[in-house]
């Protein structure tokens, strides 16, 4: 015990920290304040904290956890994961071997935060993109949360993400959707159809896969989106909307295939056209909320359609049109 934390005092200020060894706090250690000058002191706060640790590392073995390695519980945790798709599950397993590879395929309730900011740090020196570490963490989280569920520990791990760069998401120009659209129309018809309908309505790529003529009622569409949430979309009464999901009573509106599929047809298209390789199917989506904002429908309105749990998220499309118009105001001139 004594060499993973002991008592620390500042040469300069003279007040005394508790300091956490390397191996507890890797690469360089962790040391916490005690703001007190007295020896004394110090060390009764140095014994409750060592008994606070203490607590905490055996309350987490008390789960079913201590047994069962990370590599067994990966196993488990994939086989309870069959209908999500392949690429989530690639993404899984990609989390779970670089962990591995990083901290090794301890028992589950062996790891700690600081195997995880272990992970971010090995990550960050590999030069992976922050959005990429954070995409690998929340898989970890997520499967850590199940291991709760399933009482192989008694309490989540607390994963922190990277800060990332806020980045605007993309929305096309109305040139760049009449071009798509254009070449659909004569090339790929049943995408020109999904590309309307991801239009005017902000859908995702699988909420439009699943989309049947029984969920179409009252000018409006039920479709099922993040965390299994249902939600209700008004659709336009426009022509090029109505054309695009046609007629049917029943069965899929769309004969497209997997969520995934779509993505892969609308890069070919968006390749084929010449455009920006940082155009996606998911562009579709920034393009409607951007465009439903300036055409004046309310924040809390758009939040509603495109299924934001919070209204932060779509506020980040006015600063979309922020950007738009400090562009456009360029072209203004008098002469």
């Amino acid at each position: 015990m004594d060499s993973i934390m002991n008592l620390w005092k500042h040469t300069k200020h003279k007040t005394y920290y508790i300091w956490y060894s390397r191996s507890e706090y890797p690469p360089d250690g962790k040391r916490i304040p005690l703001k007190t000058k007295d020896f004394e002191i110090a060390k009764a706060l140095l014994r409750a904290h060592k008994a606070d640790w203490l607590e905490n590392k055996l309350i987490d073995l008390k789960g079913r956890g201590k047994f069962v390695k990370l590599s067994a519980f990966y196993d488990e945790y994939k086989q309870a994961r069959t209908d999500k798709t392949k690429d989530t599950l690639r993404l899984d397993r990609l989390a779970f071997g670089k962990l591995i590879e990083s901290a090794g395929d301890k028992t589950l309730a062996m790891f700690t935060v600081r195997d995880i900011d272990h992970f971010k740090t090995v990550l960050t020196v590999q030069k992976l993109k922050h959005s990429t570490i954070n995409t690998y963490l929340r898989r970890i989280r997520t499967a850590f949360n199940v291991a709760v569920e399933w009482e192989y520990l008694s309490k989540p791990l607390k994963i922190k993400m990277l800060k990332e760069a806020q980045r605007l998401p993309q929305a096309l120009s109305k040139d760049e959707i009449r071009t798509i659209l254009k070449y659909t129309l004569k090339h790929d018809y049943e995408m020109w159809r999904v590309i309307i309908f991801a239009l005017y309505t902000g859908c995702r790529r699988g909420e439009i896969a699943n989309v049947r003529y029984q969920d179409i009622k009252d000018k409006s569409v039920q479709v099922v989106g993040k965390g299994n949430r249902q939600r209700s979309v008004p659709l336009s009464d426009t022509e090029e909307l109505s054309r695009a999901i046609g007629v049917g009573d029943i069965g899929f509106v769309f004969r497209i295939g997997p969520g995934q599929n779509i993505s892969r047809r609308f890069k070919r298209i968006v390749r084929a056209l010449g455009l920006p390789e940082s155009i996606h199917f998911h562009s579709l989506r920034h393009s409607a909320a951007t465009f439903m904002l300036s055409c004046g429908i309310d924040l809390a309105v758009v939040q509603k359609i495109l299924g934001h749990t919070s209204i932060r998220t779509t506020e980040i499309y006015a600063k979309v049109m922020d950007e738009v118009a400090k562009k456009d105001i360029q072209k203004l001139n008098f002469e």
